[in-house]
């Protein structure tokens, strides 16, 4: 009879003869599925008697270094977490639907204090867990959240409850929707839990019926602590409201975005815009600076592209618009509290705007 074909028992009787023989059971468990079982079990029940595991941080390392096959629950959620694992300061998550994973907030109890980095994909959170988890990474520097979502907050009759990012964090950077901002001007901010973040990022479509638009807006003045606000608008030529909300929120006299009293700097990129949307939004800001009894540096980056520049070139473009917000109305104002930085102007600046209360810096093509 082949080996093959051999019943189990007769496989499992051989293969414990085979014991002392560790290559002769290897090469035995290659014959087929059955002697793969027996040959493998055997060969576990002589290691177990030497290993110990002692804890989850055992079994983590047997499964990171590959030298368990386990096809358990727990085996393939540690395994989905070593692959959102980038680097050893660094966590990147990307979820679906769904909230963070038990199996991986578990597992941050233990690698959660070497992270200083952490980005967040997708997913909606419970406000209180989500921050229980941050909690967890108490040398976190810098937080991305990408198109995260947090569940509706009930507003209840007494106080609520109030959640704080990490002390340790300084840059926040939310990218998508910006829907977090109800949770923030609800929860957060009311308790100082932005106190120690000096830089805020946002990238998204500035619309004013999006979830969480009109309470960003309301929250930017209240960022006293933050030092540097950073803001880039997606360009969509195919809304319909796109020039309703741009001038509501950029280039309206006195925008929303000149009302932040905290931030020393704030950088908006229009690099993706056509030209006169970056420059209407300079002439308000060479406009309405000077009224602003705190000094605050205002970074717009233009389009470098001279397609999206308009037929009479970017310094003839220039010189129209601000030759009356500048040239005119602020002479005699004396020596500038706040200034403007100008980014990737395709172009030479023209010298007399740098004798105005506008400072315009060239950056061209060496900008950060």
């Amino acid at each position: 009879m082949p080996l093959q074909e051999l019943p189990a028992e007769t496989i499992a009787q051989i293969i414990g003869e085979l014991k002392d023989d560790r290559k002769s059971q290897l090469q035995a468990s290659a014959l087929n599925r059955i002697w793969l079982a027996q040959g493998r079990r055997c060969l576990f029940l002589e290691l177990s008697a030497k290993l110990l595991l002692k804890n989850e941080d055992d079994f983590i390392h047997l499964s990171l270094e590959g030298l368990t096959t386990i096809t358990n629950e727990g085996a393939l959620a540690i395994q989905k977490l070593e692959s959102y694992i980038r680097v050893s300061h660094s966590l990147t998550l990307t979820l679906g639907e769904g909230a963070i994973p038990l199996p991986i907030a578990g597992a941050l109890k233990e690698w959660g204090r070497h992270i200083s980095q952490a980005a967040i994909f997708g997913g909606k959170h419970e406000p209180p867990t989500f921050f229980d988890v941050l909690s967890l990474l108490p040398k976190l520097e810098s937080l991305e959240l990408r198109d995260v979502e947090f569940a509706t907050v009930i507003i209840p009759q007494g106080p609520m409850a109030q959640l704080a990012f990490p002390s340790t964090l300084t840059t926040l950077s939310i990218i998508g929707g910006a829907s977090p901002f109800r949770l923030f001007e609800s929860q957060v901010l009311p308790g100082g839990g932005f106190c120690n973040i000096t830089t805020l990022a946002v990238q998204t479509r500035f619309r004013s019926g999006n979830i969480g638009m009109v309470e960003m807006l309301r929250s930017l003045p209240r960022l006293s602590s933050v030092g540097t606000v950073k803001l880039r608008p997606i360009y969509d030529p195919r809304y319909r409201d796109l020039e309703r909300d741009m001038w509501n929120i950029f280039t309206c006299p006195f925008p929303p975005i000149l009302r932040i009293h905290g931030p020393k700097c704030l950088e908006i990129d229009f690099s993706a815009f056509p030209s006169r949307w970056a420059l209407d939004c300079l002439s308000m800001c060479a406009l309405y600076l000077p009224s602003r009894q705190e000094g605050i540096v205002v970074d717009i980056r233009v389009p470098r592209s001279l397609d999206l520049w308009e037929d009479q070139g970017p310094v003839t473009q220039l010189e129209q618009l601000l030759q009356f917000a500048v040239y005119d109305n602020l002479s005699a104002r004396g020596p500038p509290k706040s200034s403007i930085i100008i980014r990737d102007f395709p172009a030479f600046l023209p010298e007399r705007i740098g004798t105005s209360i506008v400072e315009a810096l060239v950056d061209r093509g060496c900008a950060e």
